[in-house]
């Protein structure tokens, strides 16, 4: 009976030990606070790495001169790696093998003061997911950062959209519109681009047409005969005089126009550019 019960006091204080050891061992950390990162004692490198045991926690709040502060979370590692602020965080006092890790969180949550509603943040592989929280908002949205080579798809319960930043560059650029050969007239509509090229064979008048304040083009003129072009009344230049365009052909003219107002342009131009 003594063997017997002998037997269940050490396998409890076995499994105490088990239970409570590791406990003990965690409740050793520190937490520890600093108003920056680096360059300072006050701040989070300022800590003496000899007063630091692995798997303390550190939180800075970094004001950054402005009213709106900035928050990392850190927990210490062994560690050799180099410092890489704010990746990285060596002490600068006895660093050793001790380093501030940034931890990665990869899914919070931010509601309003009364908890009924909020937008639940998660990442994974490449994705961010928000999710709403409460009085019926919990359509999903999912930002797709990685599957898609030179493109961010938002996926949400109603489609996707797709910004394909290949497209993007493509769409940043002037849109250039071939003009053709004009012998009596040509009108010029910015709505289908900001860049025409026209080729003059005889007497052009040069028109304009859907022009709305804010608007401005560019025209190059390729001369193929000896008759200048003409203007409609729409087209003002400096002086109030056109620009001697050149008579002499495969000479370049080129000219530039904005609207203020929707009705005027306001021009000016380069004439007589040689091949």
């Amino acid at each position: 009976m003594l063997v017997r019960i002998l037997n269940k006091v050490l396998c409890t204080v076995l499994l105490l030990s088990i239970l409570f050891i590791p406990a003990l061992s965690e409740a050793a950390n520190k937490f520890w606070w600093a108003p920056c990162l680096t360059a300072s004692s006050t701040c989070l490198d300022g800590i003496d790495g000899a007063s630091l045991t692995a798997g303390d926690a550190a939180l800075v709040v970094w004001d950054s001169g402005s009213t709106t502060p900035i928050v990392y979370i850190y927990r210490l590692y062994e560690s050799s790696a180099d410092e890489a602020s704010p990746t990285v965080i060596s002490p600068d006092t006895n660093p050793g093998t001790k380093r501030w890790h940034l931890v990665r969180i990869v899914g919070t949550a931010f509601a309003t003061p009364d908890g009924t509603t909020g937008v639940l943040i998660t990442a994974s592989d490449g994705k961010i997911t928000l999710t709403g929280q409460g009085d019926g908002y919990d359509e999903a949205i999912t930002f797709d950062l990685d599957t898609y080579e030179n493109e961010v798809r938002v996926t949400s319960t109603t489609g996707v959209v797709k910004f394909n930043f290949a497209s993007i560059a493509t769409i940043a650029k002037e849109v250039v519109v071939a003009g053709g050969t004009c012998s009596t007239s040509y009108a010029i509509n910015p709505a289908n681009g900001t860049m025409f090229t026209l080729t003059l064979n005889g007497a052009c008048e040069i028109q304009v047409t859907g022009l709305a304040a804010g608007m401005s083009f560019t025209v190059q003129l390729t001369q193929s005969s000896t008759t200048a072009p003409t203007f409609t009344t729409a087209y003002t230049w400096p002086g109030g005089t056109d620009p001697t365009w050149s008579t002499v052909a495969t000479r370049y003219d080129v000219f530039s126009c904005a609207s203020f107002d929707g009705t005027t342009l306001r021009c000016n131009g380069m004439v007589n550019m040689a091949q």
